[in-house]
């Protein structure tokens, strides 16, 4: 399940969340706090690779429970001002995982090998998978992903650990 924020401070201590629940997906937490938090808990982030394979669940559809969104499996397409939800609270994929599709976007540890346009520099950027509550349901599926700085604390982006 998508880290709560209960989870996230009893680990790293008081953070400022944007949107507050203590079973609500902790966010506003750099790739770096997430890291450091799956790290302190013996676990690390999920590869881009591993988080698609585990949000599809073996599926060859669009979304990992058919072909057309569904509001009974993921939270998409809401309200800014309402926010992401209490994790868990829409039906898994058949591996068990909830909130593989919308929510809140999730960091995992793949680098974007990107370079500045002005300074050709590597730009410290990570990928972050499965949308959120506040995009479309196109932006909901297994492979949807966003770059980020690794330095970017959102309030639609949380995160995950692995084994």
């Amino acid at each position: 399940m998508e880290v709560t924020q209960k989870d996230f401070v009893r680990i790293m201590g008081k953070t400022n969340f944007f949107f507050k629940g203590e079973d609500h997906p902790a966010e506003q937490v750099s790739w770096f706090k997430a890291a450091s938090y799956c790290k302190k808990i013996g676990k690390r982030l999920p590869t881009r690779l591993e988080w698609e394979k585990a949000a599809k669940a073996e599926t060859k559809t669009k979304y990992f429970w058919g072909k057309d969104p569904d509001a009974n499996y993921a939270w998409y397409g809401g309200d800014y001002d309402l926010g992401h939800h209490p994790v868990g609270q829409r039906n898994p994929n058949s591996f068990g995982l909830y909130d593989t599709s919308g929510n809140v976007w999730e960091w995992t540890s793949t680098k974007d090998i990107e370079r500045s346009k002005f300074s050709g520099e590597l730009l410290d950027k990570r990928i972050a998978m499965g949308g959120a509550f506040n995009v479309s349901a196109n932006l909901i599926t297994p492979d949807s992903s966003l770059s980020l700085y690794a330095n970017s604390r959102l309030f639609n982006v949380g995160f995950r650990c692995a084994k």
